[in-house]
């Protein structure tokens, strides 16, 4: 992936026996690149990845209780809720607007890696 807006330096994959290697840097400096990084993991991840997304007891409770405000504002619209597909992705742009920043935390445990700083930025690689 090229570099890009929003802090996103390097993101890369490989496949190590049945598990899969995710090698994903953004740069920090505010909580709104972080956020946006992490967003663009969870959106790779999903797309390249998604058998590797760890749908904890909290994040399916929070999915649940986003799923049930989110039907009755569609519903409040005349637009049905089944007309509009909505996954993981979409939980976690409503948590990183919305949510508190323990809900934002829990984010991370979607995912079995563990995230470093590394030069002001966010790894999944630890630093040798």
């Amino acid at each position: 992936m090229p570099e890009e807006a929003g802090g996103v330096t390097a993101c890369s994959s490989e496949k190590k026996g049945n598990r899969v290697s995710v090698h994903y840097s953004f740069e920090t400096g505010s909580e709104k690149k972080l956020e946006q990084g992490l967003l663009r993991f969870i959106n790779f991840m999903f797309i390249a990845h998604p058998n590797e997304i760890n749908l904890t007891e909290k994040i399916q409770k929070g999915m649940e209780d986003y799923k049930t405000i989110r039907d009755n504002v569609l519903l409040q619209q005349d637009i049905s809720p089944n007309s509009k597909l909505w996954d993981i992705r979409d939980y976690a742009k409503h948590v990183l607007a919305n949510g508190d920043p323990k809900k934002k935390r829990n984010l991370f445990d979607l995912f079995d890696y563990q995230f470093y700083l590394q030069n002001r930025m966010i790894t999944t690689l630890r630093a040798h």
